[in-house]
């Protein structure tokens, strides 16, 4: 019976603890993540850096189409964006701590509320790296485009070792782009857990709990209540630790992305390509969009869920016998803003449904202005 409780709590302990690539290398779990974090950041960098010089320097004539040539440099320039992203948290180690710290201050007394949670969202996970895998795979053997390496650094005639070198490149950056989205989804869980954690000590504000004090000697309604509130400023406090380490990402992973979006619904309404590169495109659209929507989709969901906490909050109202009970419930109420909580593109616009059918809107019609202009 003591091993299994023993076995239960490390369980609990290795879910709530963030175990991605990155994660694991700022918290210097081992020197083996922290090597291919630094790895990973210089192949995405290097990756645009070969890019753009075999584009300007090596073969500046072989773009015929001036579309695809800015399609192509928009991806090299991104692909160094994400390395300098990656490089990034190496130097925001401190403000990441701070960002777990507060996070096991809201959960440590329900941990295993937070990692039940956890434990549930790792199937996104595991989903995201079989479908990302595969998809990139396939993405890459119908791309069937080989030059990495400029002829500048190593010929032609030393096939072999371009080869290598391009291997290692290309499966160092997809790499790094898994663990990226990885990255991100896993904070994301983190503070969906947060709120999983307060809805459930809300939800122990029953009726039959509020009463001036217990016959125990526990909490009475208003403590309890109060202690939610402390709670809830506390999720805000993660929230933006979170939102500030994570505005180079996700500044750079919108830019990649909604640029990405507009060339390939240019490319879905050009009449010139043939029906196989027409449904290649197409398959690239959809497989392209599902990172976005996954990835969008948690980080919506963490603004909706501060905003859904309103309402669990207002429906205590109706259940009131005590006047300190009800200025706490108020105090929360009023407590409570749409903006509480959430991420922001580029530190300035909240990541909501309203922003993302903006962006949606405004990069559809840019993408057929595209298609009719080139």
């Amino acid at each position: 019976m003591l091993t299994s409780t023993v076995d239960f709590q490390e369980m609990i302990i290795k879910s709530i603890v963030p175990s991605s690539l990155f994660s694991l290398s700022i918290l210097r779990k081992n020197k083996f993540s922290q090597f291919l974090h630094v790895f990973v950041s210089l192949m995405f960098i290097i990756k645009g850096l070969f890019g753009l010089y075999i584009i300007y320097f090596e073969s500046p004539n072989n773009f015929n189409n001036l579309v695809h040539k800015y399609e192509t440099v928009w991806s090299k320039f991104n692909s160094i964006l994400f390395g300098l992203t990656c490089g990034y948290y190496l130097f925001s180690r401190r403000l990441f701590h701070k960002l777990l710290s507060s996070y096991h201050e809201i959960i440590y007394r329900n941990k295993e509320i937070a990692a039940d949670y956890l434990i549930r969202q790792q199937k996104i996970i595991k989903f995201l790296f079989v479908y990302a895998i595969f998809y990139e795979i396939i993405c890459e053997v119908a791309k069937n485009d080989t030059r990495y390496i400029p002829d500048a650094l190593i010929s032609p005639e030393n096939y072999i070792y371009k080869h290598i070198l391009f291997a290692i490149i290309l499966i160092a950056s997809k790499i790094g782009l898994i663990c990226q989205f990885q990255f991100i989804l896993e904070i994301c869980f983190h503070l969906e857990s947060a709120f999983m954690v307060l809805n459930q000590c809300l939800d122990n504000l029953r009726p039959w709990y509020l009463v001036k004090g217990d016959e125990t000697g526990g909490k009475s309604s208003e403590e309890k209540m109060r202690s939610c509130r402390l709670m809830y400023i506390k999720i805000i406090k993660t929230a933006r630790y979170a939102d500030k380490f994570f505005t180079l990402t996700l500044l750079t992973f919108y830019l990649f992305f909604v640029g990405l979006w507009l060339f390939i619904v240019r490319a879905i309404f050009v009449t010139t390509q043939s029906f196989i590169n027409l449904i290649l495109t197409i398959a690239r659209f959809i497989g392209e969009s599902t990172y976005l929507l996954l990835i969008t989709y948690h980080l919506i969901r963490v603004n909706q869920l501060s905003n859904k906490l309103f309402k669990k909050v207002y429906a205590l109202s109706f259940d009131l016998k005590s006047f300190e009970f009800t200025n706490e419930v108020n105090l929360f109420l009023l407590r409570i803003s749409r903006h509480d909580v959430g991420f922001r593109f580029g530190r300035l616009l909240f990541i909501t449904p309203n922003f993302v059918s903006s962006l949606a809107t405004i990069s559809l019609t840019i993408g057929l202005a595209l298609a009719s202009l080139f």
